[in-house]
């Protein structure tokens, strides 16, 4: 029996099978949504993918950009400004107040006129004690009511304390530029018709080489005083600056001390009385006046 092979029959592949799919108004894109017409849409997520590169490392992006913008400008803190703004002004005021201070120091410490003039400086005694008396003249004389006004005004300050001159030391010298005259007298009251008293006098002048170094002078000797626990009171009227010093002692022992500067020079008067004072002797009024002399008798340049 002839077996007869049975063959298959032969496929051939439709054309229409390797054209771009077709898809009805219902069928969906795995890829993505479809549109009613047949046209692919992508998602914005993968479209966005698609178009933008993903940055390979970290240091690609800048670092001073914010992760989150607040959609509005946030200024600078106002009291940091204020800070800033009170520094910058304090510094300004501070460097306005050194330059005046300086160009006022450098105008003193240029200024002669009116300067002391030591070349032509009496004996230092002279400007609280007068010149030394005379061997026919040593005995001071009271006031009288029949002397002349002339005559009283001429009368030593001292006349109504004292009546005998005891001894007076002078003493010139210079150390550190600054030139000294010093004075040491002593007087006593020994007539019959008034009380016995002894009075001591020291006086002083310093004569330096610029005002502001009279200035700080006259400073260190008050603060000296103050640290001492001292009342030191201001005494107007005589030179620049001055300054009084009672010292609280006994009954029958008085001390007063006067501090002053007058341009380039400064001077200190201190009085000692013992014994009795006479009626109605005012200590301050005394060592007042006699500072005001010392003032007035100095010698100036110009």
């Amino acid at each position: 029996m002839e077996v007869t092979p049975i063959s298959s029959p032969r496929y051939e592949p439709d054309p229409r099978d390797f054209g771009p799919p077709t898809r009805g108004p219902h069928d969906v894109d795995p890829r993505g949504d479809s549109s009613p017409d047949g046209s692919v849409r992508f998602d914005d997520a993968e479209a966005a993918d698609s178009t933008v590169p993903e940055a390979d490392s970290d240091d690609d992006a800048p670092h001073d950009r914010p992760e989150k913008y607040s959609g509005r400008h946030e200024g600078s803190d106002r009291f940091k400004q204020f800070t800033r703004a009170g520094i910058v002004l304090t510094a300004v005021t501070a460097l306005v107040v050194s330059g005046g201070f300086a160009l006022y120091m450098y105008s003193d410490s240029t200024e002669t006129d009116g300067a002391i003039a030591t070349d032509s400086m009496p004996e230092p005694c002279e400007f609280v004690a007068g010149p030394v008396a005379s061997d026919d003249e040593e005995d001071i004389e009271e006031d009288s009511d029949e002397s002349d006004e002339d005559e009283a005004a001429d009368e030593p300050l001292l006349a109504g304390w004292v009546s005998q001159e005891v001894s007076r030391e002078i003493d010139r010298r210079t150390e550190e530029s600054i030139q000294y005259f010093s004075c040491i007298y002593s007087a006593e009251n020994s007539s019959a018709e008034r009380e016995y008293r002894l009075l001591t006098l020291y006086s002083t002048l310093e004569v330096h080489e610029t005002v502001p170094a009279a200035r700080e002078a006259h400073t260190g000797a008050l603060q000296f005083e103050t640290g001492e626990n001292r009342r030191v009171q201001t005494a107007g009227g005589i030179g620049e600056r001055a300054a009084i010093i009672p010292i609280v002692g006994e009954p029958d022992r008085q001390e007063i001390r006067l501090y002053l500067q007058t341009a380039n020079a400064t001077a200190s008067l201190s009085i000692f009385v013992s014994g009795v004072p006479p009626e109605d002797g005012d200590l301050t009024a005394l060592v007042r006046q006699l500072a005001i002399d010392l003032v007035d008798s100095l010698p100036r340049e110009g």
